[in-house]
């Protein structure tokens, strides 16, 4: 590549030392591109000159009589100072490694997904397997025999041990369509349990916005579910853990509420939790939801500065957890690690309301 890259930069003669043969210094291209050396390898541009002017029967014994007034024309415009650089790429005129590369480089088609896939509110870790599952590049037993490594194939997904291949894994299997038709209905979505999963992908995609907070959540949500499909796959296969599909669906809700909530994908404008999205999930008034906006409220207090808080809950069991300092439901461990060490560093009263007395705050919420 380095021809190509020197192909992007040209010389602006001043005290010519610079090669006469071999660097870009006239405007059309390098004069080895178009002449043979017939005598002076090593000629620098200013041994050709004159005390008064240029040695033009050099010149012409050189290049012949058609370069040569070429070569006179551009030495006309020579000025006084050092040799400059020029890379033609930039507008500056100046050299960088990244334009060198957007020189050489192989574009590829720009995806349509790529604004969704590495969107900021998702982990790395989301991106990096939902591009590797667009590339069909994810390590699945299908995958491997492709590659001429013979192997006896038996899923994780489903009661008959079908071949593991990725749509298996993500759309087919009895565990991912389960998980599918559930997140479907809670967000108003069709559902096919014959389409693939790019075309899953794909459906989610076109409904999805960014204009609209729900239309970021319906981008991101099918991201967050085809990684969780894919981690417990592979604890499957590799560890032997098993879980129901209903608690794979509330570890999922709570990845949601986690990786892209608190990253403030779903936050209004005065940070508070958004309550209509936490009920199309199936959070309701129940006890996740209770915890996420605890979570969220005592963040909330914090930036505020606020140093004495009093708490008033109407679900008795979440009570209970924070007076007894343990929460009953393992996949928000998450949240309640981040509660207990804001109450530390809070002064925090914590009593149960009924549901009557809190239609207030909840009507604010």
């Amino acid at each position: 590549m380095i021809p190509k890259v020197l192909g992007n930069s040209w010389w602006r003669v001043r005290d010519g030392n610079v090669s006469f043969w071999r660097d870009h210094w006239l405007k059309s291209r390098a004069l080895i591109n178009s002449c043979d050396i017939s005598d002076y390898p090593l000629l620098k541009v200013r041994e050709c000159g004159l005390q008064n002017g240029w040695d033009v029967d050099l010149l012409h014994r050189l290049v012949g009589a058609t370069k040569m007034e070429e070569i006179l024309n551009c030495l006309g415009e020579q000025k006084e100072g050092g040799d400059l650089l020029i890379w033609k790429p930039t507008l500056n005129k100046v050299f960088s490694s990244k334009s060198a590369w957007d020189c050489v480089r192989v574009r590829a088609p720009k995806s349509e997904w790529a604004t969704w896939i590495w969107h900021s509110a998702l982990l790395k870790k989301y991106s990096v397997t939902i591009w590797k599952a667009l590339h069909y590049s994810l390590t699945v037993d299908s995958r491997i025999s492709s590659l001429g490594i013979p192997l006896a194939s038996r899923c994780e997904c489903c009661t008959q041990g079908c071949m593991e291949d990725q749509d298996h894994v993500l759309v087919y299997g009895m565990i991912a369509a389960d998980i599918w038709r559930w997140v479907s209905l809670q967000l108003g979505m069709s559902y096919d349990s014959q389409r693939s999963w790019r075309a899953t992908m794909e459906l989610w995609f076109r409904r999805a916005t960014h204009s609209t907070q729900k239309g970021t959540l319906l981008a991101l949500i099918p991201i967050i579910v085809t990684w969780s499909l894919w981690v417990w796959s592979y604890k499957a296969r590799m560890e032997g853990k098993h879980v129901a599909v209903s608690s794979l669906w509330g570890s999922i809700k709570a990845a949601i509420a986690w990786d892209v909530w608190v990253h403030g994908a779903l936050l209004d404008e005065k940070g508070n939790l958004i309550w209509a999205f936490a009920k199309e999930l199936g959070y309701g008034s129940n006890n996740e939801a209770e915890l996420i906006a605890l979570c969220y409220g005592l963040q909330y207090c914090q930036d505020l500065n606020i140093g004495r808080v009093e708490i008033e809950l109407d679900l008795l069991l979440v009570v209970h957890w924070l007076q007894k300092g343990r929460c009953g439901i393992w996949y928000l461990e998450d949240y309640w690690k981040k509660i207990q060490v804001m109450v530390a560093t809070l002064e925090v009263k914590i009593q149960h309301i009924y549901r009557e007395g809190n239609a207030g705050a909840d009507f604010l919420a």
